[in-house]
């Protein structure tokens, strides 16, 4: 597994510096006009960071950030699936934290590879070979388009971001290895 290859894919998502005024992840307080709107750049958000500076953040600094508060703390090593792994990452850098270990449970809920409230990875490496890979990634892109839509229908403002979003939850991670 390529950690760069996982985290070049996100970037492509995530692309550079944006300052949506519409965007709650651009405001430092988390919600539209709430702080102040200092922006996102390749995905870090001055809702999550809000006294780092934005405009100015490389992509090495991102690169940092992404492994030590997102692949290092989702503990992705120890999926067995890179595409698993890079869907798992990217939901994290895309949501946050919380929400991947959730998808994972809402999509395998009713397989019995899930319990408690964490992610139970030698589960998951079981219900990858189980479910076969391919399976796998497609619950948790139903299941991750399911929480943009969610998104949507609190604040229809996010309507806007619905068509990436849609890409991205789509996108399975075809070519990584």
């Amino acid at each position: 597994m390529d950690l760069k290859q996982l985290i070049e894919r996100t970037l492509k998502h995530e692309g550079g510096f944006q300052n949506n005024p519409k965007d709650s992840g651009n405001w430092t307080g988390g919600k539209i006009g709430l702080g102040i709107n200092k922006g996102t750049n390749f995905g870090i958000s001055a809702a999550r960071y809000p006294l780092l500076d934005i405009r100015n953040l490389t992509r090495e600094q991102a690169v940092e950030i992404y492994i030590r508060d997102y692949y290092e703390p989702l503990k992705m090593s120890e999926i067995k699936s890179v595409r698993v792994q890079w869907k798992l990452f990217d939901i994290g850098v895309n949501m946050g934290t919380d929400d991947p270990p959730k998808i994972v449970r809402s999509a395998l809920k009713d397989t019995g590879y899930i319990t408690g409230d964490g992610l139970e990875y030698l589960r998951v490496n079981d219900a990858i070979a189980f479910m076969g890979e391919g399976a796998f990634l497609r619950e948790l892109a139903e299941w991750q388009m399911k929480k943009y839509v969610s998104f949507v229908t609190k604040d229809p403002v996010k309507l806007e971001f619905l068509p990436h979003w849609t890409i991205r939850a789509f996108d399975i991670g075809d070519g990584l290895t």
